[in-house]
C-alpha cells in the first residue's frame, strides 16, 4: 500500500524534538504530529502543569517518551538550562 510506504519515509523513530509552547494549540498539534511519526517529544509551556498534562496525553496516545518543563522563552538562562535538561534526558 502506497500510503504506508510514504509514512515509512518520514519516520522519526529515536529522534528527539523540543517543542516550545507545545502544551496548546499549534504547538500541541506540532508535538502530536512529531510523536505520531515516532519522535520522542520534549514539551514546554509557561505552565509546568500544562506541559506535563500535554506530555502525558501524547505519551499515552502515541507510545513515545516525553519530557515536560516550564519555560519563559524570554529568559535566556532558563532556555539554556532547559536545553541542558533535554539533552541529558535523551542526549
Amino acid at each position: 500500500m502506497l500510503h504506508s510506504e510514504i509514512e515509512d519515509l518520514f519516520r522519526l523513530d529515536k529522534k528527539v524534538a523540543l517543542v516550545t509552547g507545545g502544551a496548546h494549540h499549534l504547538g500541541l498539534d506540532a508535538a502530536s504530529i512529531l510523536a505520531a511519526a515516532g519522535c520522542n517529544v520534549a514539551i514546554t509551556s509557561r505552565s509546568a502543569e500544562s506541559a506535563a498534562s500535554s506530555a502525558r496525553v501524547i505519551r499515552e496516545k502515541y507510545g513515545v517518551d516525553t519530557f515536560s518543563g516550564a519555560l519563559d522563552q524570554t529568559n535566556f538562562a532558563a532556555v539554556a538550562a532547559l536545553t541542558e535538561s533535554v539533552t541529558a534526558w535523551k542526549g
